[in-house]
């Protein structure tokens, strides 16, 4: 909480200077940070963001107002990865097995949500994106609640994709 203390001189000419064992234990008992193995990619801001952000702005008034664009059909949209079934490596297993095999270890199963907001505040219905090549990746027109879905005007689409 004393930045000014690294500008120090002391008597000797010396200046402060942190040890790594000092910097990892200020690190871990007063940020109470540990040291991590990475497990995803950081994203990454170009050194110009500033610049391709105001450009970017300036484009999207320009066609706004050259078009007529309606303030409700600018939409903005995200998606993220939705995680429903985890390949977390666990089991149920008989205690004190030696050797757990686990089938498809590898596998996750995920779907993309897609989120979208219109500039005037409306929130668009969410659209869910699974894996589906065929109709047999749709829900059933016999399963539970699929009338009540429908009829709230879900719409039921195979992607036609290997993945989600």
């Amino acid at each position: 909480m004393k930045p000014e203390i690294l500008e120090t001189k002391f008597r000797d000419g010396s200046c402060f200077q942190a040890s790594n064992t000092f910097v990892q234990k200020f690190l871990h008992t007063m940020m109470a940070w540990s040291l991590c193995r990475g497990t995803r990619v950081a994203q990454k801001m170009p050194s110009n963001w500033k610049d391709v952000c105001k450009k970017s702005v300036l484009c999207k008034s320009f066609i706004i107002k050259e078009h007529d664009i309606p303030i409700d059909l600018y939409v903005n949209s995200d998606q993220t990865q939705v995680v429903y079934a985890p390949g977390n490596r666990l089991t149920w297993t008989p205690t004190g097995s030696s050797q757990v095999a686990i089938v498809r270890i590898e596998e996750k199963r995920v779907f993309t949500l897609m989120v979208s907001v219109a500039t005037n505040g409306t929130l668009l219905p969410f659209q869910a994106i699974y894996v589906g090549l065929t109709k047999t990746s749709l829900p059933n027109s016999t399963a539970a609640n699929y009338a009540d879905a429908t009829q709230a005007g879900f719409l039921f689409e195979m992607s036609g994709t290997k993945t989600y």
